[in-house]
């Protein structure tokens, strides 16, 4: 097995005390929080979670970087987008209670924090605070995408392709 490279570790607490999705949670609710994540180790390659496999838990990339893909209908894999510490990710397939969407691999040794399911399973304000956060974090996806759809659509039909955008739908120019 790999080693990580000799570097002091990044500890949970440190990333839920200085992330911004983390920054809404009270120092007990931060507390309880650590009560229940795991830290892993990832290395180049691995894959951290897998398309097609139950979503059980979502990831904190805290150390490190990885990559997306998915498989296309002719077998191929499509790279979907690399992260980078601080990503959140493994959310939509934990949200609809199914199957994951997508495989997320390490592309260098690092570390990320592992969310069960069962957080959003509870009561209480940390159970809300953790689904405020997740739909946080899925509107900043959106937003990404939005903007790629729209450099999309601008290097295709030009400048003049309206913001107005919807599921990756123009809203034609209105005739005058």
């Amino acid at each position: 097995m790999q080693e990580l490279p000799e570097k002091s570790p990044i500890s949970a607490v440190e990333v839920l005390e200085g992330h911004d999705l983390f920054q809404r949670f009270s120092v007990n609710e931060r507390a309880l929080l650590l009560d229940s994540v795991d830290v892993r180790e990832v290395f180049p390659g691995e894959a951290i979670c897998r398309e097609g496999t139950p979503a059980n838990e979502w990831y904190l990339l805290i150390e490190g970087s990885a990559r997306v893909t998915r498989t296309r209908p002719d077998g191929g894999q499509e790279r979907i987008a690399a992260l980078a510490n601080g990503a959140l990710f493994g959310v939509v397939g934990v949200l609809e209670s199914g199957l994951r969407p997508s495989t997320v691999a390490a592309l260098q040794p690092g570390r990320c924090l592992v969310f069960p399911r069962s957080l959003l399973e509870g009561e209480g304000r940390l159970t809300l605070c953790l689904g405020e956060l997740l739909c946080m974090a899925l509107n900043h996806q959106l937003r990404a995408v939005n903007e790629r759809l729209l450099g999309m659509a601008r290097d295709a039909d030009g400048p003049e392709v309206s913001r107005r955008t919807y599921g990756g739908w123009r809203q034609p120019a209105s005739g005058g």
